[in-house]
């Protein structure tokens, strides 16, 4: 028999794979809350044409953004964070640093509101708002910041919506 669990991914992959969610949009089985998403969800689009609002994933010189995490976030958020860098390597044949970033090169900050020291510090700093975040359950937030050099952050309320986050993004 085929759990809940797994149901609740599967819905949850073929919605993002078909709908753009609305600010504070939510999927839902019948009884039963699968996840909620702080959105819209970006669109993701290959191209060879940069313009200043693009995230290099892999840019043009072969250079994978680096994946930071965290050490004290959950071990959920950490082991869906190997994954990404799995994906990405499986898409582009680079494989990014994971917990080092090199000064000026693009990373993407993974995190749960109150786990990681790197999105509270971000959330100080006025850099990112989550405060549509705070309380909710199994919800997301991904974001680029463009300062110094561009960071995408994946920014989660809880474990789940951190996961459902960077399985967003590898999607």
């Amino acid at each position: 028999m085929i759990s809940d669990r797994f149901i609740r991914i599967l819905l949850l992959i073929f919605c993002c794979a078909q709908t753009s969610f609305s600010l504070y949009g939510q999927v839902s089985m019948p009884g039963k809350s699968v996840g909620r998403f702080l959105g819209p969800v970006p669109e993701i689009v290959f191209s060879n044409r940069s313009s200043a609002l693009d995230f290099p994933i892999v840019d043009k010189n072969g250079m994978a953004a680096a994946i930071l995490v965290d050490d004290n976030d959950y071990k959920g958020v950490k082991r869906a964070s190997e994954d990404l860098v799995d994906d990405i390597e499986r898409v582009t044949g680079i494989r990014p640093q994971a917990g080092r970033c090199g000064s000026r090169q693009p990373a993407v900050i993974i995190g749960t509101l109150g786990n990681s020291s790197m999105i509270d510090s971000l959330v100080s700093c006025g850099k990112i708002d989550l405060d549509g975040l705070k309380g909710k359950w199994e919800s997301f937030m991904i974001s680029v910041l463009h300062d110094d050099c561009p960071v995408l952050v994946i920014a989660g309320s809880d474990k789940r919506g951190t996961i459902y986050g960077i399985y967003e993004l590898s999607e």
